[in-house]
């Protein structure tokens, strides 16, 4: 029977004088247990308190949006918070129709292309790979998806209706968060 001798310990083979070969310890600190304080990892710094503190990281860049939208990605969030009243409720739901109405207008653009890259996919499929033509529809799969890289009005579209998709589902939560809660107040009176 083969038996299979492991290693009982795991730390790194000591030299010749019995320093431990690859610590990070000097041996003048061979006897000190605490972790070498000299270490920094990338990105931190000595703050004002002594303990080393994550440097905040600043990004300059602004993605690209619809300018005449007053609705930002980022800031969705801040315009839309919890319902408080019936009349704040009634200003969502009329936020949300209008919002609804351009999302499916721009939901019809975003299914159009959508449907392409199906309909290639599926035609891809049904090619023997490295046929001619399987690489003439791999051809244009890639033609199209290039084509839509660069196309800026597709771009700012597709922006746009992930940002109102986020903006309505975050509308559609605060109406549903505050109905429950007004559902529950009355069936407990």
């Amino acid at each position: 029977m083969l038996t299979i001798n492991k290693p009982q310990n795991l730390t790194p083979p000591t030299s010749d004088s019995g320093i431990s070969v690859g610590s990070n310890q000097s041996p003048s600190n061979i006897g000190d247990k605490s972790p070498s304080c000299h270490y920094k990892r990338p990105g931190y710094f000595n703050g004002v308190d002594g303990f080393q503190t994550k440097r905040h990281r600043i990004s300059h860049y602004n993605k690209p949006g619809d300018p005449s939208s007053s609705l930002d990605m980022t800031n969705y969030r801040k315009k839309y918070v919890t319902i408080s009243d019936l009349a704040q409720r009634r200003q969502y739901k009329a936020d949300f129709k209008i919002m609804f109405d351009e999302y499916q207008e721009k939901s019809i653009v975003i299914h159009r292309v959508t449907d392409l890259f199906h309909k290639l996919s599926a035609s891809l499929k049904q090619h023997e790979k490295g046929s001619f033509e399987f690489q003439k529809v791999e051809a244009e799969i890639v033609h199209q998806y290039n084509k839509l890289k660069t196309d800026k009005k597709y771009q700012e579209t597709k922006q746009r209706f992930d940002c109102l998709h986020d903006t309505l589902s975050h509308i559609k939560y605060l109406v549903q968060e505050f109905d429950d809660k007004l559902n529950n107040s009355n069936s407990l009176t």
